[in-house]
């Protein structure tokens, strides 16, 4: 769990905050703590704290962090848990009167809000010993670990403040005797706890809360079998389209031939027959690449591109000598189109670069620029074609499913960025 630079997303701790620790305690490479008083352990006033640098996020769903005790001191009393960021450092995880809550060495009891009277809850812990803390943004919810064994729920409702809003927390850890020391671990090393399962288990149980919604209405089974209809009709599928339109009572919203002829176009281009594609589209869209210049641009980059791979594929060096004349020829009509192009993006720059650079090569497969030959390369290219050509017909470049997808993602964003745990246990992949 590294923190992110200044202004790309949420950060999360990765250390604890020299500044935010009590006098008593001694902080090294950001992640060693020892307590450097000269205390026996038994009186309050000789607890001291310290809280990391960020507070814990629900980017991720779920937030976790582990201590490892390399030495459990006089007595032995040493707690792990959450704070917020006025917390007292002269108190126990725990003990301070609101959002405080911690886990103690000495008694294996866990205190929230409270500094006497602790909750039975697990095992003490010394010296060797590795303790982990874990919220669910899920339900925030808090439990811990000791050597990689989870304990169960030690809190609820971790920092509510009211319904819906919660005030922020930070990882702490507190120390109450001569020479117990401590080492922190916020994800630089594997833990020892299965954290992924973890996580695993949570993101299915947030999966579940969404199929347990059931729609009754059956309008909205026909408005999905629609959707797909639409969806198979924009990517060129005719078939699938008509078949499934006439098993659910829905319409192809494209006449059939301009879906056949898209598709056929677009499968000349994921069979690598560029000149085939370019032929097709200026006789079927006349005038089509006055307004996508870029796109004409791309199309006969991989043209060369693929003449490139037929020649070196030959085997025979004069048929490789024979194709230069000619690639050289492309090349000079690519340097044209391009100068042609207002304000090229730079993705286009690069391009025009790699591509020219795969006469430079005995083997291009071998090649720093071999990236190209990939074959798979002809799918988004195919895709960029589909929307230029639904685009020439008046007809929206993404369809009616997709752009409901790309709202789902951002309202999910948008969720997660508000703190809602479910939002930071999804996503759409787990829907395919």
């Amino acid at each position: 769990m590294s923190s992110r630079a200044q202004g790309q997303g949420p950060k999360f701790p990765t250390c604890w905050n020299p500044k935010e620790k009590s006098p008593l305690l001694n902080v090294t490479r950001g992640l060693v703590v020892k307590y450097t008083g000269k205390a026996d352990g038994t009186h309050k006033k000789d607890a001291a704290a310290v809280r990391s640098n960020n507070p814990i996020n629900c980017a991720k769903g779920l937030f976790y962090f582990e201590i490892t005790i390399k030495n459990r001191g006089v007595r032995g009393s040493i707690g792990i848990g959450l704070c917020t960021a006025d917390a007292a450092t002269n108190k126990l995880p725990g003990w301070e009167e609101r959002y405080s809550y911690g886990y103690h060495s000495d008694d294996g009891k866990t205190y929230n809000c409270n500094g006497t009277d602790g909750q039975d809850y697990g095992p003490t812990f010394t010296t060797g010993d590795v303790i982990g803390c874990c919220v669910s943004f899920l339900d925030r919810s808090c439990f811990f670990t000791k050597n990689g064994a989870k304990l169960g729920v030690a809190f609820r409702n971790v920092g509510r403040k009211s319904a819906g809003e919660f005030v922020p927390l930070y990882a702490c850890v507190g120390l109450r005797s001569t020479d117990e020391e401590i080492e922190a671990n916020f994800g630089q090393q594997p833990f020892l706890f299965d954290f992924e399962a973890q996580r695993n288990e949570m993101e299915q149980q947030a999966r579940s809360s969404v199929d347990a919604v059931k729609f009754s209405d059956p309008q909205w089974s026909h408005t999905i079998s629609q959707l797909v209809t639409s969806y198979l009709a924009h990517k060129g599928y005719h078939e699938t389209a008509t078949i499934l339109a006439r098993e659910t009572n829905t319409t192809v919203d494209s006449p059939i031939d301009t879906i056949k002829a898209r598709r056929a176009i677009c499968q000349l281009v994921l069979d690598g027959k560029i000149d085939d594609a370019l032929t097709q589209v200026v006789a079927t869209y006349p005038g089509f690449f006055v307004k996508e210049p870029g796109l004409l641009f791309r199309l006969k980059c991989r043209k060369f591109t693929e003449r490139v791979a037929y020649l070196h594929s030959q085997g025979d060096t004069q048929v490789l000598d024979a194709g230069l004349e000619e690639l050289l020829a492309l090349g000079q009509g690519l340097q044209s189109e391009f100068d042609g192009l207002a304000n090229a993006p730079e993705p286009d720059h690069g391009l025009l670069q790699d591509t020219f650079s795969l006469l430079a090569y005995t083997m291009p497969s071998d090649s720093p620029v071999a990236y190209l030959l990939d074959t798979d390369l002809r799918k988004p290219l195919a895709h960029e074609l589909n929307c230029a050509m639904l685009a020439s017909l008046g007809q929206p470049r993404r369809s009616t499913l997709e752009g409901i997808t790309v709202h789902v993602a951002s309202c999910l964003q948008e969720l997660r960025q508000k703190g809602v745990g479910d939002a930071a246990l999804l996503n759409l992949g787990q829907f395919n």
